[in-house]
C-alpha cells in the first residue's frame, strides 16, 4: 500500500497513520486486543517466533558460511537447548531471512538478497523507461507490490518453502518482463 502511495500520490502517504488508526478503531475487539498485545510484548505467537529466531541465530553462528543444509533444523535441533520446546516442535524459523541463513549460510542469503536487489532494480529501470501515463507501469507496480508483500510476510513466516505461494509469486514477478517493446500496439 505504501509502495503504491509512494509512486502514485505522495501526499496520500501522510494520511497513512490516520487510515491505520481508523482501521484499528473499526476493528472488532479481539483484533484490537491482538494489536495491543503485539505492542506490549504479551502476544504468545510473537514470543514463539522470538524463541525460534533466537534458536536460528544460534544455529547460524555454528554454520555461518554455508549453513547446515536444507531443513537441517530437523537434524541439529537437539544440539541447541530450547526451554520453550518451540524449535523441536516447529523446526522452522518462521522468518525467511533467518531460515535461509540457517539453511544456506551467508553465501546463500547474500545470493538470495542479490536476486531481489536486481529484480527491483530491473523493475525500476523498466518503469523509468516507460512513459508516465503508460498502463504497463501498473503491471510493474503490481509485480513489485506482490514481491514486497512476500518479502514482508517472510519476516513472520517461512513462506519461501511453500510451493503454492512462491509459484504464484514467480508468475507475478515475470509479468512485467513478458512480451516485447517491439510488440506494442498502435
Amino acid at each position: 500500500l505504501i509502495f503504491l502511495f509512494f509512486f502514485w500520490r505522495k501526499k496520500i502517504l501522510l494520511l497513512t497513520p490516520v487510515i491505520l488508526m481508523l482501521i484499528y478503531i473499526a476493528s472488532p475487539l479481539p483484533a484490537q486486543q491482538r494489536v495491543k498485545d503485539a505492542f506490549s510484548g504479551k502476544d504468545v505467537t510473537f514470543g514463539m517466533r522470538t524463541a525460534l529466531w533466537k534458536g536460528g541465530v544460534k544455529v547460524f553462528k555454528d554454520y555461518p558460511l554455508t549453513g547446515c543444509g536444507f531443513r537441517c533444523v530437523d537434524l541439529v535441533h537437539s544440539q541447541y537447548p530450547d526451554p520453550t520446546g518451540y524449535i523441536e516442535r516447529y523446526r522452522g524459523m518462521h522468518n525467511n531471512y533467518i531460515q535461509l541463513a540457517v539453511d544456506t549460510g551467508v553465501f546463500g542469503l547474500t545470493s538470495w538478497l542479490g536476486i531481489w536487489f536486481y529484480f527491483f532494480r530491473f523493475l525500476y529501470q523498466k518503469a523509468v523507461d516507460l512513459e508516465e501515463q503508460d498502463s504497463e507501469r501498473w503491471i510493474i507496480f503490481g509485480s513489485a507490490a506482490a514481491a514486497l508483500a512476500f518479502l514482508t510476510g517472510g519476516l513472520f513466516e517461512s513462506n519461501l518453502y511453500d510451493s503454492e505461494v512462491v509459484m504464484l509469486l514467480y508468475f507475478i514477478m515475470a509479468l512485467p518482463f513478458s512480451g516485447s517493446y517491439n510488440q506494442r500496439s498502435a
